[in-house]
């Protein structure tokens, strides 16, 4: 096995998500990572992107669930990691973390996040 690690970091989505009906309603920007690690053999080999998984469409599975309203993160997350499973019948270890900066908590902070892991 060639195991190798696909990190797509840093996305800035906008979207409306939060517990209560007022932070869903003015909305913020989130910061999205993804990880993938999977086997690189064929890819190595054939230098194709039908052997591996393709960036954009991970982006693009990203955005389309940022734009859905949810109360939870891990709502956003769990999605975001069931979709990209299905980009390659390869088996795959896939997270997804979505940070929130700037909560408005109680008391300031910097950011906190939400982390959903699949397990091959």
């Amino acid at each position: 096995m060639n195991k190798g690690k696909i990190a797509i970091e840093g996305m800035k989505i906008f979207a409306h998500h939060g517990y209560y009906p007022e932070e869903r309603a003015v909305g913020k920007e989130f910061i999205v990572d993804v990880y993938v690690d999977l086997d690189f053999k064929d890819t190595l080999q054939s230098d194709h992107i039908r052997d591996t998984i393709n960036y954009e469409e991970v982006i693009e599975i990203c955005q389309e669930e940022m734009k859905q309203p949810s109360k939870l993160l891990e709502h956003v997350a769990m999605r975001m990691v069931e979709r990209i499973s299905l980009l390659s019948p390869k088996q795959m270890h896939i997270k997804v973390r979505i940070q929130k900066p700037h909560p408005l908590l109680k008391i300031p902070m910097e950011k906190f996040y939400v982390e959903y892991e699949s397990w091959p």
